[in-house]
């Protein structure tokens, strides 16, 4: 079960918004209103601020918070791709590499450091595309005309980074990691909004949306190119899976998002014990076409999504409520006191 509130009020349909925790699991949401704006609960309240007036986020993850609390957001800003940094109050911003970014997302490795990928090209019609991650270039051969193109980043245990890449919509995603000072791809299956993880063993984890079956796909990996992708559906009742996001908790178990385009529902899935649990968050009109999840020091998710009458909001799932019972030795405790 899920409690569930309004962060803000008026937000448009491409807010996008990324959640991210600090370490004592309260929520921040980076999103989309003329401008990059930053909401963060203050119980009982969400006080919101401008990152920047002239920039955007995309429909990955753009949010961060370092272990000294304060926030780091990927934008574009000025038709530039940078890294916002807020200290002591006050907003600075780095500049990365690209030029007016098709699309861009950040990720932080076990230390707090803050890495950035992003996809942007020069030319018209076909573009020569150009992939970036931390002004590194991994690759200027992609040749393609971009539509809705996604980029997912996690930074393993060892700091290397784990991509996958979306071209545009209905191509094969791209897995693209460094080792050593080797840039090493797979071409992966056609999918759409390709997002990925990694535990705390290097496991990776990932899921997308099938757009040919219109179904939820979720795949591991082992780590340090251990062995191949093995993907299995997630979700296939109806029309499932469209803008998926993924966190992993402290036990190595997945927790994801996505839009049932069926109902037009916001869904939920988590793996436990081998078998994958899901369930209908917010069924109110057309809801959770853009998520994005976390998992709080509790080991419960946490979920912030656009709901189409112009709200973001946040659903927090709650802790089971124990019972009095609930084991034998606890039956014969009660038994002896009697």
């Amino acid at each position: 079960m899920f409690s569930i509130e309004v962060a803000v009020v008026g937000v448009p349909p491409w807010c996008n918004p990324s959640l991210a925790l600090d370490a004592n699991g309260t929520p921040s949401v980076v999103y989309n209103d003329n401008g990059v704006v930053l909401a963060r609960k203050s119980d009982p309240i969400w006080a919101t601020e401008m990152v920047s007036s002239n920039a955007t986020v995309y429909s990955t993850r753009s949010l961060g918070i370092v272990p000294s609390g304060d926030p780091v957001v990927g934008l574009s800003h000025n038709a530039l791709t940078h890294i916002a940094r807020r200290t002591g109050g006050l907003w600075s911003f780095e500049f990365m590499q690209g030029l007016d970014p098709w699309t861009l997302t950040i990720a932080l490795d076990h230390t707090g450091g803050v890495h950035v990928v992003e996809n942007w090209s020069w030319g018209s019609g076909l573009y020569t595309g150009f992939l970036n991650y931390d002004r590194d270039e991994i690759t200027n051969r992609s040749i393609f005309i971009p539509t809705r193109p996604t980029l997912s980043l996690a930074v393993d245990s060892r700091y290397a980074p784990h991509i996958v890449f979306v071209p545009t919509e209905g191509a094969a995603m791209q897995y693209w990691t460094e080792v050593g000072d080797t840039w090493l791809s797979e071409t992966l299956p056609a999918g759409l909004g390709g997002a990925v993880a990694v535990d705390a063993s290097d496991v990776l984890h990932m899921v997308y949306y099938d757009l040919a079956q219109g179904d939820l796909i979720y795949g591991t990996r082992p780590p340090l190119l251990g062995g191949a992708w093995n993907f299995t559906p997630l979700d296939q009742a109806g029309d499932v899976g469209k803008a998926p996001s993924i966190a992993i908790d402290a036990l190595g178990r997945p927790h994801v998002s996505y839009y049932d385009a069926t109902n037009q529902d916001l869904r939920y899935a988590a793996l436990d014990g081998g078998s994958w649990q899901r369930q209908t968050v917010d069924s109110f009109g057309n809801v959770g076409t853009a998520s994005s999840i976390a998992v709080n020091p509790a080991g419960l998710p946490l979920i912030a999504y656009y709901d189409g009458r112009a709200y973001l909001k946040l659903a927090t799932a709650q802790a089971p409520t124990p019972t009095r019972a609930t084991s034998l030795g606890t039956v014969k405790a009660l038994y002896n006191r009697r």
